[in-house]
């Protein structure tokens, strides 16, 4: 006989469409809860922290279709591949952001074409990223809410792309000011992508570069603890080629209720409207 499917069983499937609508390989949100975790552990939280680490962690990105048009309209390119590849630069920095921006925008064109795009669709503001990312985390903390999840878990999705600096999006949130478990997660995700792209080496080098700027120091020294574990990025690299894998995780075993599944359902049906502006 089966064993009962278990509610991290459901959020651990249905993250993976989670993961290609930002562009990102299969097992992503589950590769960043593993590494969320490990924080978790460094940092002594509690097992109640740790449950709701894990369910941010999957749900971090369940607000990313809400700014597909917006995505799509301002790049005139694919909004999946411009996604993806924000996440490999520095987007607070002006330079990197101008410099992306002009590899991305309506490729093929020439740079007097991408100029008068971009400022018919942004109207000379600076502010798109802040527009966009806002459109994702009000829907993404909304939806947590939506399916029964507690405060903390909404307010890591809300705040996922605030800086320890001060210099995130979209809220502009500074230090400790960001909920810890945001922090986290803006710290794990960012890491996984790195780790996944380039190698663990590239993802130490990154996390040393934006010390202070993106991440919380402490949670930086937290992550270069297990710098050099084999065995711990070892299961990393096994899960990055098997997506299908699952972490050890905190206790999320209870049995899935049908309520259960109609408001994660629901919560996804909105996920899906939200992708296009004729539904949203």
């Amino acid at each position: 006989m089966e064993s009962p499917l278990t509610f991290a069983e459901v959020l651990s499937a249905l993250s993976h469409a989670l993961d290609i609508t930002e562009g990102q390989p299969r097992g992503h949100a589950v590769r960043t809860a593993y590494l969320a975790l490990r924080i978790g552990q460094e940092l002594g939280l509690s097992e109640t922290e740790r449950r709701d680490l894990y369910k941010a962690s999957l749900l971090k990105d369940v607000g990313c279709s809400s700014n597909a048009v917006r995505v799509y309209k301002v790049f005139a390119a694919d909004d999946l591949l411009t996604k993806r590849d924000v996440k490999l630069v520095n987007w607070s920095n002006p330079l990197e952001s101008l410099r992306f921006a002009l590899e991305h925008i309506m490729p093929g064109a020439n740079i007097f074409q991408k100029i008068v795009h971009a400022l018919r669709e942004t109207r000379g503001s600076i502010c798109v990223m802040d527009e966009v990312t806002l459109a994702r985390c009000t829907q993404g903390a909304m939806i947590a809410r939506y399916i029964g999840f507690s405060e903390q878990v909404a307010q890591a999705v809300e705040y996922l792309d605030e800086h320890w600096d001060g210099k995130g999006s979209p809220y502009k949130l500074k230090g400790e000011q960001i909920p810890l478990l945001a922090r986290i997660l803006c710290l794990c995700q960012t890491m996984e992508v790195f780790a996944a792209t380039f190698g663990v080496d590239a993802a130490y080098e990154m996390l040393h570069k934006r010390n202070r700027r993106w991440f919380d120091p402490e949670l930086v020294r937290a992550a270069c603890s297990f710098q050099h574990d084999r065995a711990f990025w070892a299961l990393h690299a096994e899960m990055l080629h098997n997506p299908d894998m699952q972490p050890p995780i905190p206790d999320l075993t209870r049995q899935v209720l049908p309520s259960d599944l109609d408001r994660v359902c629901e919560a996804f049906a909105m996920i899906v409207d939200a992708k296009s502006s004729f539904t949203a």
